[in-house]
C-alpha cells in the first residue's frame, strides 16, 4: 500500500505536513514490520539543521551512491531513488513534448529543485530560495508569498 509510515510515537509538524503536502495516508509501523522486499518511493529524516547537518556528513559514500539523497528544507534529510529527481521528470516530459532543454524554463526554491535547473535552458529562482539555487538561477523572482511563480510566468512565458 502507497503510504507514509512512521514508528514516532509522537507524529510532529513535520511529519503530518509531508502527509498532508502528498496527500498519503499515515502508518504507524516499527521498521521490523515493514515488508523487507517493499519498494520506496522515498524515505526521509525529520530533525533540526543541526542534527541533520551531523548526520548528513557522516553518511558513507555507499549510501550517496545508492539513492539520491537531497535536503529539501533545513529539517529534512530525503533518500530517493538515484534515477528519480524533478530534473530527472522535467528532462521525460521534455522529451516526450519534444521540446529542447534550451526551451524548457523551471522554477524551485530548495536544492531537490537543483536538477531542474541543471537541465533547463532557463531557470528562475523563487524570492526565497536558498543561495545554492539562486546560484544556478537565470533571474529570481518573488517569494512564493509574492506570487513569484506568475510574475515569472508573466515576465518570461507571456512577456507583459
Amino acid at each position: 500500500e502507497e503510504a507514509m509510515y512512521t514508528d514516532a510515537p509522537e507524529v510532529g509538524a513535520t511529519i503530518m505536513h509531508e502527509a498532508l503536502s502528498t496527500s498519503m495516508p499515515l502508518r504507524f509501523r516499527s521498521p521490523l514490520q515493514l515488508n523487507r522486499t517493499s519498494e520506496f518511493s522515498k524515505f526521509f529524516f525529520a530533525g533540526t539543521k543541526a542534527e541533520l547537518d551531523a548526520a548528513e556528513k557522516q553518511l558513507p559514500e555507499a549510501v550517496r551512491k545508492s539513492f539520491y539523497v537531497v535536503r529539501s528544507e533545513d529539517y529534512l534529510l530525503e533518500f530517493l531513488n538515484p534515477a528519480v529527481s524533478k530534473g530527472a521528470a522535467l528532462k521525460e516530459l521534455a522529451a516526450r513534448l519534444d521540446i529542447p532543454a534550451s526551451e524548457v524554463m523551471c522554477l524551485g526554491d530548495s536544492n531537490n529543485d537543483i536538477s531542474m535547473f541543471e537541465f533547463a535552458g532557463t531557470g528562475i529562482a523563487m524570492g526565497n530560495a536558498n543561495a545554492a539555487v539562486k546560484a544556478l538561477a537565470k533571474a529570481v523572482t518573488g517569494t512564493n508569498a509574492e506570487d513569484g511563480v506568475a510574475q515569472a510566468l508573466h515576465k518570461y512565458v507571456l512577456q507583459d
